[in-house]
């Protein structure tokens, strides 16, 4: 397992000159992430489907039970779906997302 340096961001609303609220992503600090690519198979009709989502381990356990989570490296940024900071390490499931230019 290799440990990668990310940017750990929150989802927060904030409101602007005008009083219209936006969201924006607000950084919170710096984690090691393992990320790998966890297999999960269905079977539907006799058909075997294969699904391969991300998931990742962190030592960081400040996560908010009701925040929205990403991470982003310099070429990759993953949106947190869910986590869970019972044991040891935070186990993080989560989904890639492709900025298109």
């Amino acid at each position: 397992m290799k440990y990668v340096k990310f940017t750990l961001e929150q989802l927060v609303r904030v409101q602007d000159a005008l009083g219209q609220w936006r969201e924006s992503w607000e950084p919170i600090q710096d984690i090691s992430v393992a990320t790998s690519n966890k297999l999960y198979s269905t079977v539907t009709n006799d058909a075997v489907y294969r699904k391969y989502a991300p998931t990742g381990l962190t030592t960081f356990k400040a996560f908010e039970k009701c925040g929205a989570y990403r991470i982003v490296n310099n070429d990759t940024t993953y949106e947190v779906q869910s986590f869970n900071t019972d044991s040891r390490l935070t186990q993080l499931l989560l989904k890639e997302v492709v900025m298109s230019e």
